[in-house]
């Protein structure tokens, strides 16, 4: 099949790194032809990402008509048989009017952007709710026309599946994300002569959490002699100053590492934990687990799906108890062992090879119906 993906960035940090490693999965097929359509032109600092059987395409940043009809001549001109979108409306829309067959991912609908951006000012709250309000109609409004206008969605959970029913009246299908991609270094560990160390790793934003992990950080007991480790990118500078005026001593805070960097982290770790009020899949709990570690995260979104509660970590209902599960946890070292152990055969069920194949079975039906 000729396949072309569109999205927004080869950033190389777990969720956004997801178009990437569905291209070469679906790549490593010989009979799959991979082009990838890329708006932020940042990307070519990571061109190691990609295999060189994938062709890339670089989206000149023009404004949004200029943009619109460049796309548009050059989807016409084009013979793809499905267009998988992972990318914004000026970059969706000429895919649209291209008549050719398009299928969008969706990733789940984040909310109340205002309150999460000015996380820190606690004396703008009425305002900021009368900001948000209109803002979330306008996100409803240009999160719409993905479902309007595809022809097949695919969810990256359960979760979001119901979402995008409950929000956008659209039935779709859910195909889960590959863990860990191949270029981690998953070697055999021994922490046992290492500090206690608990790892979260996702973008340095409010929703994320951070600051709850933090607190909840100083509420364990000190005799446990336990580190917490915030690994982050595209750090939302306010939110990244108030996390290092919280944090203690025994907080580290890492920005933007390499792969080689953050493989190395997960495997001086012990547990990772995440307060992420969108887990919407939760990639870094996979990559987690593939280096054996057990994880705890608060029970929002799809975090039931990717925790098997009380078998390869927590999924707690509160602060309270995601405390209680974290000291548990941090104490019982048979524990930690046996959960990890489970998280790590888990975690084999999440595969980029299986989800390039779910999503060729899913193209090879789309085609076979024109």
């Amino acid at each position: 099949m000729n396949i072309a993906i569109l999205t927004n960035s080869l950033d190389p940090h777990s969720g956004s790194r997801a178009p990437l490693e569905l291209a070469k999965s679906l790549a490593s097929a010989k009979q799959n032809k991979i082009t990838l359509y890329i708006r932020n032109k940042n990307s070519q600092k990571n061109p190691g990402l990609l295999s060189s059987r994938i062709k890339i395409k670089f989206i000149e940043k023009k404004p949004f008509f200029k943009t619109f009809f460049s796309l548009l001549g050059e989807f016409n001109a084009q013979n793809y048989d499905i267009m998988c979108s992972n990318a914004t409306l000026s970059v969706f829309l000429p895919a649209v009017l291209s008549n050719k067959t398009l299928v969008t991912t969706y990733h789940g609908t984040q909310w109340n952007v205002w309150e999460n951006r000015f996380f820190t000012n606690k004396n703008l709250g009425l305002l900021l709710r009368l900001m948000d309000f209109f803002t979330n109609i306008f996100i409803w409004t240009k999160t719409s026309p993905i479902f309007l206008f595809s022809k097949k969605i695919i969810t990256i959970s359960r979760y979001t599946s119901r979402e995008a029913k409950g929000y956008y009246l659209r039935s779709s299908q859910p195909v889960y994300w590959g863990a860990t991609p191949a270029n981690f270094q998953i070697r055999s560990k021994n922490t046992n002569n290492l500090p206690l160390t608990v790892i979260s790793v996702s973008r340095i934003t409010p929703y994320k959490g951070f600051h709850k992990l933090i607190n909840i950080f100083k509420e364990i007991d000190p005799l446990i002699n336990a580190r917490l480790i915030i690994v982050g990118s595209q750090p939302q500078k306010n939110y990244l100053k108030y996390l290092k005026q919280i944090s203690p001593k025994n907080v580290q805070i890492i920005i933007d590492p390499s792969d080689k960097t953050l493989a190395k982290l997960y495997r001086q770790s012990h547990v990772y934990a995440t307060c992420d009020k969108y887990l919407f899949f939760g990639m870094p709990i996979l990559e987690a687990a593939s280096f054996n570690l057990p994880s705890i995260a608060l029970n929002n979104a799809a975090a039931k799906e990717v925790i098997k509660d009380k078998q390869t970590g927590f999924v707690a209902n509160d602060l309270g108890e995601f405390t209680k599960y974290l000291e548990l946890l941090l104490r019982d070292q048979k524990l930690r062992t046996s959960m990890g152990t489970k998280a790590g055969i888990f975690v084999k069920k999440f595969t980029w090879e299986k989800t390039a194949q779910e999503y060729e079975k899913i193209f090879k039906n789309l085609v076979q119906k024109k």
